[in-house]
């Protein structure tokens, strides 16, 4: 095996290739949110109805991300992430034929496309983990964070932009293209790869469920989740016809709070040099819910400032979370990484479905108050931590 402090050009390329396998995951899960209003337009349906398009992607995460981490030491990373990208692109192929044939396929696209992220997301975690040394997954890991961000923002101003422009169908096609591309890419690439560091290994969360404060900080990501999930799901739906935003604006101001994810290693490195994780994870789900709950109250610049505010509340979490697996857990880290992103798909599967029951029956303003007490919850049980 190779042991070397600085990466070498086969690392540089898996570490690549990891960036872009993360950004056709992480498109794939938000490319509806910029979609949802000519979705409902054309098929006729509700709020309730629409979200399902959210939570019937990350339901199938809550089950097949458990068996991941057995295909990945069968199997190997990358064989598994290969398997997981044709699933998305199945899965997008059939999103894009269902938006030409009716509501049922869309919502079987989406099913498929959640399975493909389960295998996809956890094996190029594996890959970080087993083709890294442990002193360089600073650099893999935070272009994972910044490709969240990127992803974000693309499907926002991307997608919508093209939707905006010419027909939400053609977004789909463009979704199913770049899956169909990303993966060959990848394929590529993967005969460039450095020789594993070392061998994944099987785990199962019920050994982390022992551990009260892995239980916790899970909770509270569930939490957390539950706010974003609902956000990202809604904001557009909100600023249109809530705070009557136009529509060539209102997919810059949607993916707005996400500028300031491209910091996130920056912030990161702050919370080791503080070496206090609890003060940031306090005062952002504190921020979230303050930011939150006065979108109604605000119009024009200052709507744009509070956006801005969820933003910066947004950059110290994320990175500050994605440490204590390996604080709390220690060489059982995995299973704290596999709580995180279980806690984080049930989240994903209760919030946009909750805040659209929510917004069919009582409406769009009293939906985001109620995304407002997620964050609330989320600020609550941080309270209880017991971390540094």
């Amino acid at each position: 095996m190779k042991h070397m402090s600085a990466l070498t050009n086969e690392k540089k390329v898996l570490v690549l290739a990891i960036t872009l396998m993360d950004l056709l995951v992480y498109l794939s899960m938000f490319s509806i949110p910029p979609l949802i209003g000519d979705i409902i337009k054309q098929f006729s349906v509700n709020y309730t109805t629409v979200s399902s398009l959210m939570y019937l992607m990350f339901l199938p995460q809550i089950i097949f991300s458990i068996y991941a981490s057995k295909l990945i030491a069968k199997y190997n990373a990358v064989k598994v992430t290969l398997f997981g990208a044709s699933l998305l692109t199945i899965g997008n192929l059939t999103v894009a034929l269902g938006a030409n044939i009716n509501f049922l396929l869309l919502q079987v696209g989406r099913l498929i496309v959640g399975i493909g992220v389960s295998f996809a997301f956890i094996a190029t975690l594996s890959l970080v983990s087993t083709y890294f040394r442990p002193e360089e997954q600073g650099k893999p890991m935070g272009m994972v964070t910044l490709t969240y961000a990127l992803a974000i923002i693309t499907a926002f101003n991307g997608l919508g932009g093209i939707a905006l422009l010419t027909d939400y169908v053609v977004s789909l096609w463009v979704m199913f293209g770049f899956s169909v591309t990303a993966t060959a890419i990848f394929y590529w690439l993967s005969s460039m790869f450095p020789e594993a560091y070392t061998v994944a290994k099987e785990f199962t969360l019920l050994d982390g469920l022992k551990n009260s404060q892995m239980l916790l900080v899970t909770i509270l990501w569930l939490f957390f989740n539950m706010g974003v999930g609902a956000y990202l799901t809604w904001i557009k739906i909100y600023l249109i016809y809530v705070k009557s935003v136009a529509l060539t604006i209102a997919d810059l101001l949607s993916s707005l709070f996400m500028i300031f994810g491209f910091f996130r290693p920056l912030a990161g490195a702050l919370s080791d040099r503080v070496n206090r994780r609890k003060i940031f994870i306090t005062w952002s789900t504190l921020g979230f819910t303050v930011g939150v709950t006065l979108l109604y109250f605000f119009d024009g610049i200052f709507l744009v400032l509070d956006i801005i505010i969820i933003g910066i509340s947004a950059l110290f979490i994320a990175p500050t979370i994605f440490t204590l697996p390996g604080e709390i857990m220690k060489e059982d880290a995995d299973i704290g990484y596999g709580m995180l992103n279980t806690g984080a798909n049930i989240g994903y599967v209760i919030g946009p479905f909750v805040t659209g029951v929510i917004f069919d029956t009582f409406g769009l303003v009293d939906g985001f108050f109620a995304i407002a007490l997620f964050y609330f919850l989320t600020f609550i049980v941080s309270l209880f931590i017991k971390v540094r």
